[in-house]
């Protein structure tokens, strides 16, 4: 399929602002408090100043006052003197006080007496924190409070689970957020051993970093790593990468060098790749059903951000995923829309083969008109960094919309609710649907569902579609209950499955890379008997190891979860057929499952299998 460019005027729109918390309320923004706790907040806000404005005052009336006791007798100097002593209670008076000195005299102590008590609780509380984490067990531990660690150790809690938060500035003023959740906060640097060992790592059973940079994350991360030799549970550790490019990289060499019963299991996330499949599960185009002559969606990305180019690619893997390849024609606009154009083409070569896109370069929101009168029947995908912009394009495009097409805007700061607070039913903004980046991406089903996680749950249900094609129902088997409701034990099985997956590539000399977007589909690999027989009596041995570790014993029979007893913790030699077909299928369905969780396998240069298939046909598939 063809892709063209054309240009009006660059322009100078950007999707990057700071969010809000779960709560709808925001660091800074004012909200209405009313009673008790109005006062203690008004009072948390205005400490400082409050207590400053008290200690200058006492300060004041205590030099007055002296002067006025001593007359012209005693200097400025003394006074201000006298005036000091007074905050530690070492003056001496003579009857008949000045009421400004007398007020400073009672004002003064009880300045101190407020600071030092303030410190004392603040050391108590930071003590009680500890002694909280101290009693933690399976928790999250999040580093890092900026819009990303906030959002998640709020979503977090509010699913029921325990957070801690590690946080380095002791001014962030979501600080108060996680004391009024009663989430726990450690200061200090994530990247200090001292400090994740206060976290409670060696029991955590997630570690989510949002320090910053991507260079932070990752130093924090081989920290972690060092830190988790010789966990008895492993460690899943989640780090975000702004850099979507790296993002992908990074996350095939984490599967390839995943080890079996290892220590930490590193896991890669970013935001705007989460959130474009969020957002098309939630707002999916529309088909073209009952057009005449159409047999295409249409789709309009309006703005230039890193989620508009993660949207259209996971257009694209839409395209792929459908069983009917239903097809979109995508129109780029706005700001810098050939340059969107040209990194996604560069990015993802397969892009052009799934997708028909044009762009358009637009200065300003005036010139969306343009676009709106050439045709009707779209969805439309609104991407600008503020509400306001997004709600004034929203306004020129749905007029031009037909009723069964939508407007999406994708907001990171819903709280601002610019567009609710004018929409109505009857007006245009009734059409439009706003969808909330941040939330959508950083909920706890999404972040905790890394690639090691898709491959587990992936190998489970491809478990279970195939005992059902046996005829086995599984009514009362554990193992073919659906994800949410297994076991522990047999999720650990699984992501087992997934760990060891690096070490079955190596074993053939394989190496993962980012999938390519293709049009033909998920790749396959071809193996010999011979090497499918040797993975999959890898597989079974594997599977051996990793329950001898978590305690179970061969006994004949049926499988006993209480007294942790297996039939089949048996040599592959002695393994039934039939069982050792079970070790075979997945193998077989490797290629496919990597593929679903956005990775290929390619045989590593100089490796035996790229021989082979040269040898068998003259060259190697790609």
């Amino acid at each position: 399929m063809a892709s063209t460019a054309t240009s009006v005027q660059p322009g100078r729109d950007r999707t990057s602002r700071p969010t809000e918390s779960l709560t709808g309320v925001s660091p800074g923004r004012h909200r209405l408090r009313t009673g008790a706790g109005a006062v203690a907040n008004w009072w948390r806000d205005h400490l400082g100043l409050v207590v400053g404005c008290l200690t200058v005052a006492a300060l004041v009336l205590g030099y007055v006052g002296y002067r006025q006791t001593a007359g012209a007798g005693l200097s400025a100097a003394d006074a201000l003197y006298g005036s000091l002593q007074l905050f530690v209670m070492e003056s001496s008076l003579e009857p008949g006080v000045p009421l400004p000195l007398n007020i400073a005299r009672f004002l003064a102590p009880l300045v101190v007496g407020y600071v030092a008590a303030e410190v004392l609780l603040a050391l108590f509380r930071e003590q009680a924190e500890l002694a909280r984490v101290r009693m933690l067990r399976r928790h999250v531990i999040v580093v890092g409070l900026g819009d990303k660690g906030r959002r998640l150790a709020f979503a977090l809690t509010a699913e029921g689970h325990r957070v801690v938060v590690i946080e380095r500035n002791s001014q962030n003023p979501s600080l108060r957020g996680c004391r009024e959740r009663a989430i726990p906060v450690l200061r200090g640097d994530g990247s200090d051993a001292a400090v994740l060992r206060r976290a409670g790592i060696g029991r955590a059973g997630f570690l989510f970093l949002s320090a910053g940079p991507d260079a932070d994350n990752l130093a924090i991360a081989g920290t972690a790593r060092r830190l988790s030799a010789g966990r008895r549970r492993t460690l899943t550790t989640i780090a975000h990468l702004d850099d979507l490019t790296l993002w992908r990289l990074l996350r095939a060499e984490a599967v390839a060098a995943s080890e079996v019963a290892t220590s930490m299991r590193l896991e890669f996330f970013n935001v705007e790749e989460a959130a474009a499949r969020k957002l098309l599960s939630a707002h999916p185009p529309l088909d073209p059903e009952g057009e005449t002559g159409a047999d295409r969606a249409q789709v309009w990305v309006y703005g230039e951000s890193r989620l508009a180019e993660a949207f259209v690619a996971q257009l694209a893997r839409v395209v792929l995923a459908e069983s009917e390849h239903h097809r979109f024609d995508v129109t780029l606009a706005g700001p810098g829309a050939r340059r969107t154009h040209e990194r996604l083409v560069s990015t993802d070569r397969g892009l052009e083969d799934l997708l028909e896109i044009q762009a358009v370069d637009i200065e300003n929101l005036d010139e969306l008109d343009l676009l709106a009168r050439a045709g009707s029947r779209r969805s439309t995908y609104i991407f600008l960094e503020r509400e306001t912009a997004g709600m004034e394009a929203a306004l020129r495009l749905a007029p031009h919309q037909s009723r069964d097409h939508r407007v999406v805007v994708a907001v990171e700061d819903p709280d601002v609710g610019v567009i609710d607070a004018v929409r109505s039913p009857r007006g245009a903004l009734g059409r439009v649907e706003v969808f909330d980046v941040l939330s959508a991406a950083l909920s706890d089903d999404v972040l905790l569902g890394g690639v090691n996680e898709s491959l587990a749950r992936a190998k489970h249900q491809h478990y279970v579609d195939k005992e059902r094609e046996r005829g086995i129902d599984g009514a009362d088997k554990p193992s073919m209950v659906p994800w949410e409701e297994l076991s522990d034990d047999l999720r650990d099985s699984n992501r087992s499955f997934a760990d060891g997956v690096g070490e079955k590539l190596e074993t053939l000399e394989l190496a993962l890379v980012p999938a390519a977007l293709r049009a033909t589909g998920a790749p396959e690999l071809p193996l010999a008997e011979e090497d499918l027989e040797e993975l999959a009596c890898r597989e079974h041995d594997r599977w051996v190891e990793d329950h001898e570790r978590r305690g179970w014993t061969y006994a004949a029979g049926s499988r006993d979860p209480d007294r942790k007893t297996h039939p089949l913790l048996v040599p592959w030699s002695e393994l039934p057929e039939s069982e050792r077909e079970k070790d075979r299928e997945p193998v077989r369905e490797l290629p496919v499952l990597l593929h679903r969780a956005g990775l290929d396998i390619r045989p590593s240069p100089g490796g035996r299998l790229t021989h082979r298939h040269a040898s068998s046909d003259g060259h190697l598939d790609s």
